[in-house]
């Protein structure tokens, strides 16, 4: 049972339910293919901070616009709002960010304020990539 009140830091992506529920119903994923899954009972019954390391986030074109590394996310690639009066166009929209734009997502979970950080800390996160 998970317990009551409890949170995690733990990095996980909406792919881990198959393995988790997998588990949790007693059955095992094919072995004859491989799955960008892990399986968090750990996280949900043993209060476990052990997710994911490292998450991509490419977007609709299968460009890397962003990456989740510890409580950070940092983002590459964003893109302007679209009014509705033009065509959708990536080349329209797309911003390039020299340096990324980086969310500390223990302290602002709708990812609404970049932190300044400094040349360290972009080196630490290219470092661990």
């Amino acid at each position: 049972m998970v317990k009551s009140g409890t949170t995690s830091i733990a990095i996980e992506s909406n792919l881990d339910m198959m393995s988790t529920l997998a588990h949790l119903a007693g059955f095992s994923l094919p072995y004859n293919r491989s799955f960008d899954n892990i399986d968090l009972s750990s996280v949900l019954f043993d209060s476990s901070n052990q997710g994911h390391e490292v998450l991509f986030h490419p977007d609709e074109f299968g460009i890397l616009s962003a990456v989740r590394y510890n409580q950070y996310k940092a983002y590459y690639t964003t893109y302007s709002a679209i009014d509705g009066t033009r065509g959708y166009s990536k080349e329209d929209s797309v911003i390039n960010h020299k340096l990324s734009l980086i969310f500390d997502l223990c302290h602002d979970l709708t990812e609404s304020t970049p932190i300044i950080v400094s040349q360290s800390v972009y080196d630490a996160i290219d470092q661990a990539l």
